[in-house]
């Protein structure tokens, strides 16, 4: 039976590889990773939430939902991501899994390890979350665009039923079992992508495909009206002679909504242009000019003209269900499922144990449900197998070497791995697997690999062989664990804004070191432990945010908190004196810093907002938003800021030209002792220009 507490059999592996994972308590009793797959059933699920290292916050969230729904609808598959638990037996990761398992009232089957050292929870979930896209591309998907993808599979999701369906947002695997229903899809896909039109892409394909399949005939003359008139818009601006239709076409008038939409600079969402596109095909079909061509959230969307219920793309039936009472097994069947041996690759070992015990939490007998989940999650009666190896370069390489149409590989988390092995802070127990299929593809688990071969180290992992392949759909989806969740769970207030103050006081020391050494924030960011180590050497800077508030017009919370952090621990008088005339800015000369800077300051804040979205996307009308190439809104205040701090303390005046700092590549970070210039000036006009 399990408690949550100690449960299944010891893992076994190599010798070094399980010596490894052996260590004492702080009772002294000797502490082994013990692991098995269980049925988790919604009783078990809430009495193991009351064990969480934190409570859960948005615990009705839509990715939650999604997997409730995934588990009640039977489209669950065990992925090998194991609840992990303690010795003490607090839940370490797993929390949302037991969340959609309570709601959806239903059992699933996952495996969970036990033993797991608790100081390891900041090395648990860092790596960003797998989404539709990576779905898309691990299956082939690679030349298409992914988003554009997603989003036509998300509109047609909405519009199966011919009507617009305002509920919850369809999980990857419902996507994923609508392309596989509909390959056509990616024709439709094709097709716009080839076009001439005035319509985003997503929404013109998703239409195309969708109407398509009410009538093909007028589907493919409408559409070619619409690619017509659009060569015609062409045609207008390049001085061509191709002309558009006329004003009374229905082809005519939705380009024409859409171009006036943009012209006005609205943000036409994808499902108002095809609300749009479906209000033309409408008149097109019938000839009956509708009354408005505009459409709004909230109003009913329009029908489709000649739809028939034989059109719709997912039918109820067609829909994965859980199965059947009447095909479920008795407990002595289930209970004699063997597991598979795993595979063996370089490295591994194979395991001492026979079968897994069958473990069903919270229940003394294994019931006709659990039964039923099980038989589900493994048909063939083939049960994945985790053992423990040590992974070296070598290893690494033959891991590599099946690395098979996997998610692009991520520079930034693969180097947050490398640098922790290589300071010897990376946590390879913690209970998080690498993942391998059946026929020895690596399913996940690369950044870890690259990490290794990059390092070249020795390190034991704890490895899931035997996986069903198609598991890849639905593995990591949770969010990354942020380090302010971390904070938070530790008792720190302002958890968000202290860990954004932390993550850029990590920073400011990188640059301290070395200034070439970090190009582009987004290309170099600090993992958990990083941050973690950063915080207790700055544990102070918890309580500099007293003046965030007052602040707040001028600089990013973030920004404000490190800035009080370091003036104040230079210089405590002079620094609250300075924040305090920073946050009024009463009596102050026309040349004091203090005021020159908040005037700046207020300037960078407008130019931010009142900069257009197109604008924040290509950084070419704005010095500003060039400069944010590197730096950030957040971090050009505290620049500025600190200039500013350095200006005042040593009693000199100040222009906008003397305080200038554009934070571009060429450039460092301003420090507290900075009084002078940063760079050679040009003219006055040019220098006046840069902010203003």
């Amino acid at each position: 039976m399990v408690d949550g507490l100690t449960c299944g059999d010891v893992i076994s592996g190599g010798i070094e590889a399980v010596a490894a994972a052996t260590r004492q308590s702080e009772t002294g009793d000797l502490v082994r990773l013990r692991g098995a797959w269980i049925v988790v059933t919604p009783a078990w699920a809430i009495e193991m939430r009351r064990r969480a290292w934190a409570p859960l916050r948005g615990s009705d969230s839509r990715e939650i939902q999604e997997l409730a729904r995934d588990m009640r609808e039977g489209r669950w598959l065990p992925t090998g991501e194991a609840l992990v638990f303690d010795e003490c037996g607090c839940l370490l990761n797993g929390r949302k899994r037991l969340r959609a398992c309570e709601i959806a009232g239903r059992p699933f089957v996952t495996y969970c390890v036990w033993g797991v050292r608790a100081k390891v929870l900041d090395t648990i979930n860092t790596q960003q979350s797998r989404d539709l896209g990576d779905a898309l591309r691990i299956r082939g998907h690679e030349d298409r665009d992914q988003r554009t993808l997603s989003t036509v599979l998300q509109l047609l999701w909405r519009l199966r039923s011919g009507t617009f369906d305002g509920g919850p947002m369809a999980s990857d695997m419902e996507l994923l079992g609508l392309l596989d229903a509909h390959p056509g899809i990616l024709e439709s896909l094709v097709f716009a992508g080839a076009k001439i039109r005035i319509p985003r892409l997503g929404p013109f394909a998703a239409m195309h495909f969708l109407l398509s399949q009410v009538n093909q005939k007028t589907a493919d003359a409408f559409f070619a009206a619409l690619c017509q008139d659009a060569a015609g818009v062409r045609g207008q601006v390049t001085g061509t002679q191709r002309a558009r239709l006329s004003e009374d076409h229905p082809a005519f008038m939705v380009n024409s909504r859409i171009l006036r939409s943009r012209a006005l600079g609205e943000r036409m969402v994808p499902i108002e242009t095809s609300a749009t596109i479906v209000l033309g095909w409408n008149h097109f079909v019938t000839g009956r000019l509708p009354k408005s061509y505009t459409w709004q959230r909230g109003e009913a969307f329009p029908a489709i003209e000649e739809w028939r219920d034989s059109n719709r793309l997912v039918d109820d039936a067609d829909l994965p269900a859980s199965t059947p009472a009447g095909a479920r097994e008795p407990l002595e069947q289930a209970a004699a499922l063997q597991v598979t041996k795993p595979m063996v690759i370089a490295g591994a070992a194979r395991p001492a144990g026979g079968a897994t015990a069958l473990c069903v939490p919270g229940s003394p007998n294994f019931g006709a449900d659990e039964a039923a989940v099980w038989h589900a999650a493994f048909p063939d009666a083939v049960v994945p197998v985790a053992v423990l190896m040590m992974i070296d370069r070598e290893v690494a390489q033959a891991l590599r070497a099946r690395n098979e149409n996997n998610r692009n590989l991520r520079v930034v988390a693969k180097e947050r791995y490398r640098r922790d092995i290589l300071a010897g802070d990376f946590e390879s127990l913690n209970g998080e697997t690498i993942k391998i299929a059946k026929d020895g593809r690596l399913l996940d688990g690369q950044h870890r690999v690259e990490a290794i071969i990059e390092a070249d180290r020795r390190l034991p992992f704890l490895v899931m062989q035997g996986l069903d392949a198609n598991v890849f759909q639905v593995l990591d989806r949770g969010r990354r664990r942020a380090f302010s969740e971390i904070a938070a769970a530790e008792g720190v207030s302002s958890a968000v804004t202290v860990a954004s103050a932390v993550r850029m006081l990590w920073f400011l020391q990188q640059w301290e070191r070395d200034q070439t050494a970090v190009r582009r924030l987004k290309d170099y960011q600090p993992s958990n432990r990083e941050l973690a180590e950063t915080f207790a050497a700055h544990p102070e800077i918890a309580t500099a945010t007293r003046l965030n508030y007052a602040l707040r017009p001028l600089l990013a919370p973030s920004a404000a908190t490190v800035l009080e952090y370091l003036i104040v621990r230079d210089d405590a008088a002079k620094g609250s004196e300075f924040l305090k005339k920073l946050s009024l800015g009463d009596e102050l000369a026309a040349n004091n810093p203090i005021l020159v800077v908040r005037n700046l300051l207020f300037e960078l804040q407008l130019e931010k907002d009142r900069a257009p979205r197109t604008a924040r996307k290509t950084a070419k009308d704005s010095p500003l938003l060039r400069a944010e190439a590197r730096y950030p809104l957040e971090y050009r205040q505290l620049g500025l800021a600190l200039r500013a701090y350095g200006f005042w303390k040593a009693g000199k005046t100040a222009t906008k030209r003397s305080l200038r700092w554009l934070g571009t590549a060429s450039e460092r970070f301003p420090t507290l002792e900075d009084e002078e210039p940063m760079l050679p000036l040009g003219s006055e006009e040019a220098a006046e220009t840069v902010l203003v």
